[in-house]
């Protein structure tokens, strides 16, 4: 479920986990956001070694 707009996207999101609720399937909500806009950018080389990996896992 990718969520973008705050309004429509909160009721759709709101639908979609009472579907899942209603089904009993399992509903994740993932958050996603540009990090340079934030702390800059950060080259890849820069980052600890299984940083992604470790990232994705959480």
């Amino acid at each position: 479920m990718g969520v973008d707009s705050p309004s429509a996207s909160m009721r759709a999101l709101d639908w979609a986990a009472d579907a899942a609720a209603l089904h009993g399937l399992p509903f994740r909500i993932v958050h996603a956001s540009v990090w340079e806009r934030f702390e800059g950018a950060v080259p890849a080389e820069d980052l600890p070694e299984g940083f992604a990996e470790a990232a994705l896992l959480q």
